[in-house]
């Protein structure tokens, strides 16, 4: 990692110096080239596809290498790509909503873009909307903008990123995209996080943990065994950022981690919540590859740009696209900008993949019986999943029910499940199905451990308590 990491550096330094000596791009990439494929344990290495600004490199060992060298002001101008629009169908006047209010909003440039980088408008437009009433986790600014909360975007139903981006990988031999297992076999759009390159944080041990623990700064804490009771909760430590590089799912820059779209395939575990996605970055939607990976893994509208574009232009149709389909509550193809291609850089525009009659302002309670088989627009805490029984009790209606409890091999913390939304004018009851199950009446009856199910609806101005009953 470190000999990486000082290589990158040193072609940072020499693109930076060419330039200044021959005022030529290209020259000075292809001098970058040189330097790499020179390099003792380079595998090959090239440009960016097509007139694009960077360079690739891969390893001797499997590890990728991108280098961002756009020019100020560019969020990556070269030609656009070729690409194939996928239409979800319209049936009727039927619309296709968001399965989350849950929402969240990646800016790893907020420094660099300040006044020009839409996530700010599309934070402040999500956060001030009362109905519905998104709930957002970020916004993810600079070195907050990690890896670990990429691997989550599954859990949201609309997820902005503001970044730089750029396609590479085009002359990469087609046995090895075979062996990373990507779907495309072209190039391969890559967007920046803002994660530091710290070697220091590729953990290599194999510490044990458990849901209370800590792991070394780097890894997370996989719970392999639990019979439901604190002493008996044990996992391992697994870092997973190095499984990705190893597995072509991010790259490795000069200071900063890139995501491929294979992590988005590897990391969706379930699929995106009918989710819309923005990707406002430079060639984010150049040839499909990230946009067709969120279509497969259950997103329904991806929004990007085709080419090169300048912050200006991307803050400009980002927040009218946001305001459109929040404010105004249009659908998504009726929400795109007007103005399609930015003036600095012809052929570049936004444009969108996936379902033009999506809606992302539904307001009322998302997936209320679990009909879906999970707990899509939903949050929990604690032991809170949906089961299609529980012994010998079956669902009252429908295929799946709702399950939390204080154990059950899980957690030994008190289950919760939650959702904010808005109460239609017309509605004047709430209804629902429970059964109280308890185990633990004689062992504890007559102490302070008691067995208890609340269900309560809240608001600003108190809470109506439906159910409070105990042991």
């Amino acid at each position: 990692c470190e000999e990486i990491k000082t290589l990158h550096q040193e072609a940072k330094t020499l693109y930076d110096t060419t330039l200044a000596n021959t005022s030529d791009p290209v020259a000075s990439r292809q001098a970058v080239v040189d330097l790499l494929t020179g390099t003792e344990g380079v595998d090959q290495a090239g440009m960016a596809s097509d007139g694009g600004y960077g360079v690739w490199v891969r390893y001797v060992n499997g590890v990728l290498g991108v280098l961002n060298f756009s020019p100020a002001g560019l969020r990556g101008a070269g030609d656009p790509g070729s690409y194939e629009s996928i239409e979800a169908p319209i049936i009727g006047d039927n619309e296709i909503k968001i399965d989350s209010k849950r929402s969240t909003v990646f800016a790893p440039y907020a420094a660099e873009f300040g006044a020009s980088d839409e996530a700010v408008f599309i934070n402040n437009v999500l956060d001030k909307s009362e109905c519905p009433p998104y709930i957002i986790d970020g916004p993810y600014n600079d070195t907050q903008a990690q890896l670990k909360y990429l691997q989550r975007q599954r859990d949201y139903g609309i997820v902005a990123i503001t970044s730089h981006g750029d396609a590479y990988f085009k002359d990469l031999p087609q046995e090895i995209k075979t062996a990373y297992g990507w779907h495309h076999q072209g190039s391969q759009e890559v967007i920046w996080t803002g994660e530091d390159l710290n070697c220091n944080n590729l953990y290599q041990g194999s510490q044990t943990c458990n849901s209370s623990g800590t792991c070394p700064a780097g890894a997370e804490c996989i719970i392999t065994q639990s019979s439901g009771t604190s002493s008996s909760i044990s996992g391992i430590c697994v870092d997973m950022k190095q499984i990705d590089l190893m597995r072509g799912r991010i790259a490795m820059g000069v200071s900063r981690y890139a995501m491929l779209p294979a992590h988005i395939k590897h990391h969706q575990s379930y699929g995106y919540p009918k989710s819309m996605i923005y990707l406002g970055a430079c060639r984010s939607l150049w040839n499909g590859t990230l946009a067709m990976e969120y279509f497969a893994a259950g997103a329904k509208a991806i929004a990007g740009y085709t080419g090169y574009v300048t912050s200006t232009f991307a803050y400009s149709q980002g927040a009218q696209l946001f305001a459109s389909m929040v404010e105004e509550q249009k659908l998504s193809a009726v929400a795109m900008p007007d103005v399609t291609e930015d003036p600095d850089n012809p052929g570049s525009k936004l444009m969108m993949i996936g379902a033009s009659n999506l809606n992302v302002y539904d307001a009322e309670i998302i997936n209320p019986s679990w009909e879906t088989g999970e707990l899509t627009g939903w949050f929990k805490d604690g032991d809170g999943r949906v089961v299609s029984k529980l012994g010998i009790t079956a669902p009252v209606e429908g295929k799946f029910m709702s399950l939390i409890s204080t154990g059950m091999g899980y957690t030994v913390q008190t289950g919760e499940i939650y959702q904010d939304f808005c109460i239609p004018d017309d509605k004047v009851e709430a209804s629902f199905y429970w059964k109280f199950y308890s185990e633990e009446f004689k062992e504890w009856c007559g102490s302070s451990f008691q067995d208890t199910f609340q269900a309560t609806l809240e608001a600003e101005i108190g809470q109506i308590t439906m159910v409070d009953t105990w042991v």
